[in-house]
């Protein structure tokens, strides 16, 4: 019985990891960061997948969050890397925020492989717009 259980949880373990393989990776180079001017905030990043199947199917969707409502969501371009298929990268500088406020912000992108789609999230991340 008790082998039963864990061959159950193994093969269910192996299920669901084989879901995830395709999610990718991703992960933010310096952001967000305060702007150069007034309310201003740099939103730049890429994300990595795990093979180069996967394309981006829609530009990245930024949400800017204040005390635990959202106050914008920006789309912004996704550019493809021409030597890395397996590398997308964004950078923006969005403006019309507080100055010295504190802003939560999340990034979406995304992505198909013509049979499968994934939507892969940052973190939330805390800024101050400058």
């Amino acid at each position: 019985m008790r082998n039963s259980r864990t061959l159950a949880a193994f093969l269910a373990l192996l299920f669901f990891a084989n879901l995830s393989w395709a999610q990718g990776i991703i992960s933010h180079v310096d952001v967000p960061a305060p702007g150069s001017n007034s309310g201003e905030i740099k939103v730049n990043g890429k994300i990595v997948v795990d093979n180069e199947s996967w394309e981006y199917v829609t530009d990245c969707k930024v949400r800017v969050w204040e005390d635990g409502t959202i106050v914008s969501e920006i789309s912004l371009t996704v550019q493809p890397d021409c030597t890395d298929k397996t590398l997308f990268t964004w950078m923006s500088t969005i403006d019309g925020f507080g100055s010295s406020v504190k802003y939560n912000i999340t990034v979406e992108v995304t992505v198909s492989n013509g049979c499968d789609t994934a939507v892969i999230r940052t973190a939330l991340a805390t800024v101050t717009a400058k």
